[in-house]
């Protein structure tokens, strides 16, 4: 029939009433419910995805180093969780579609998420260096550390005994 039009176009053509469309075996017209996993390919892009892989990273690196737990370290310490996590699931994509033995594979599909996995890498060193999370960083932070407690305590030997007795007078 040359005037009728087939099944796919009744189906998807916006003109046709919803009630008349016919729609192929393999279409499903129903709407996604929340939470859907569907359209999710690394995971790395979905707060619902990363945030608790965040966390778990938030949770080990402050039973590690106590000092992590200061407020003032809280939002240095969940951008590298964050950048860790995305780290994490682009890398798990990657070893999981890279098949490196096939003598046909293409690396081009998985280059993209192979240089977004160094991106979040790198941020994450950036972000744990910040933290003293590495051992150059750590001595450096607990350099500064000492640093500061020696100037305090030379500030203070440095104070007139007057004035160093009247602000302990000061402190209930």
């Amino acid at each position: 029939m040359a005037g009728t039009p087939s099944t796919n176009q009744r189906a998807f053509d916006p003109a046709t009433p919803s009630s008349e469309r016919v729609y192929p075996d393999w279409w499903n017209p129903q709407p996604l419910k929340p939470g859907h996993t569907l359209s999710l390919k690394y995971g790395a892009k979905s707060p619902r995805v990363y945030e608790p892989l965040a966390q778990q990273f938030i949770e080990e690196a402050v039973q590690a180093e106590a000092y992590l737990q200061q407020p003032q370290y809280q939002a240095t310490l969940h951008r590298w969780a964050v950048a860790e996590a995305k780290a994490f699931l682009y890398g798990r994509w990657v070893s999981k579609n890279e098949n490196l033995d096939d003598p046909d594979f293409d690396p081009q599909p998985t280059g993209w998420a192979r240089s977004e996995q160094h991106r979040w890498q790198n941020r994450a060193l950036a972000e744990a260096k910040e933290l003293g999370l590495t051992p150059l960083s750590r001595s450096k932070l607990g350099r500064n550390v000492t640093q500061m407690a020696l100037n305090v305590e030379a500030i203070w030997n440095s104070t007139p005994a007057s004035t160093r007795a009247r602000e302990e007078e000061e402190q209930p």
